[in-house]
Formats: C-alpha cells, sequence, structure tokens
C-alpha cells in the first residue's frame, strides 16, 4: 500500500510503496536536488559567455551541456515517476553529452568551423 506524503493541506503525494519507508530521502536526493540548481543557475551565463565569442565551434558544448541539465533532471523525476523510463533517458543523455564533448573536442582541435570533423 502506498503511505501518503502531506506537502501542505492542499497537496498531497502518493509514493509508490518502495520509497514508503525511507520518506523523501529515498526519493530525491540531496546532491541531486543542487546539482540542477547549479546548472539552471550557470546554463543561462554560459550561453552569454558563449554567444559573445561567436565562434560556432561551441554548439556541440553547449549541446552536450544541455544534454547534462537534462540527465540531471531525469535523476530526480525517475525518484517520482516511472523509474525505468527516466533512467534509461538520464544514461541515454549522459551518452549523448559523452559524444557531443567528444566530437566538440575533436572539432575545436581540428579547428574545424563546420559540422564535419
Amino acid at each position: 500500500m502506498a503511505r501518503s506524503v502531506h506537502i501542505s493541506a492542499a497537496l498531497e503525494l502518493s509514493l509508490p510503496p518502495s520509497y514508503a519507508s525511507g520518506g523523501w530521502t529515498d526519493v530525491f536526493q540531496v546532491s541531486e536536488i543542487i546539482n540542477l540548481a547549479v546548472d539552471l543557475i550557470s546554463f543561462p551565463v554560459l550561453l552569454v559567455v558563449v554567444s559573445r565569442t561567436g565562434l560556432p565551434r561551441y554548439r556541440l558544448f553547449v549541446a552536450a551541456i544541455v544534454a547534462m541539465v537534462a540527465s540531471h533532471l531525469f535523476t530526480i523525476v525517475e525518484g517520482v515517476a516511472f523509474p525505468e523510463l527516466f533512467n534509461l533517458a538520464e544514461h541515454l543523455s549522459l551518452l549523448a553529452a559523452s559524444v557531443l564533448f567528444f566530437v566538440g573536442t575533436v572539432r575545436y582541435f581540428l579547428g574545424s568551423d563546420g559540422w564535419t570533423v
């Protein structure tokens, strides 16, 4: 039987039985919330810096960071709903970020401004 957690008088969240024993620490880890908060605060700053440089090679690095932010978001959401789906999405996002960082690094050192290496 699922345990209900009362957030306020008007809002109630039902948790699956696997999370019923440990409370919110099983659903959300503080480090995951902090990671996402830092991502959401620093990403706009990064966009401003990158947009002022005017270097098109950095598109892949920005896309990789977007994939990393998405993976942090998926990490948090998987604790609440559809854990298998969001766990897969988290890992696919990290895979995409890794590939984008790798290709972006290769392109940076080769000096290519186009989309091909």
